[in-house]
């Protein structure tokens, strides 16, 4: 089985409540990830494809400088199975900008209170990850 490097940020903003930015594609909840090219370091790719997939500028976007959190998951892809790493990082909106999005049917902000409704095997552990720091910054 052949395996791949994904990243991404889980993005949150402060106002009017905590919250998560949560992409959709068809049924399936979703961030803003992609694939690591060659040669790009793993927080490059997590700007480039948040900018890409919504237009979200970097210069709007301040990452945690420590936070790193992975998971791995197989998924079906044309050709077989692979084997995806995907890494994230916790980044926080510093001001409101317009979301384009380009790969994604939908998007939302979710509240962080409610963020057990996103339903993902995948997107959970990392939440549990991001609300640990949170939980770590705030004591």
């Amino acid at each position: 089985m052949r395996s791949a490097t994904s990243c991404g940020v889980v993005l949150l903003r402060e106002r009017p409540v905590r919250s998560v930015l949560v992409l959709r594609l068809y049924r399936n909840h979703d961030l803003p990830k992609g694939h690591l090219e060659a040669g790009e370091d793993e927080r490059g790719c997590a700007l480039r494809e948040l900018v890409e997939e919504t237009a979200i500028p970097a210069d709007a976007v301040r990452l945690d400088p420590t936070f790193r959190a992975t998971t791995r998951y197989h998924a079906r892809v044309p050709g077989g199975m692979v084997d995806k790493t995907l890494v994230v990082f916790l980044g926080w909106i510093e001001r409101d900008v317009p979301i384009r999005l380009t790969e994604h049917h939908g998007f939302a902000w979710i509240p962080w209170a409610n963020r057990e409704i996103v339903d993902s095997r995948i997107i959970r552990p990392l939440f549990a990850a991001v609300e640990q720091r949170l939980s770590e910054a705030s004591t």
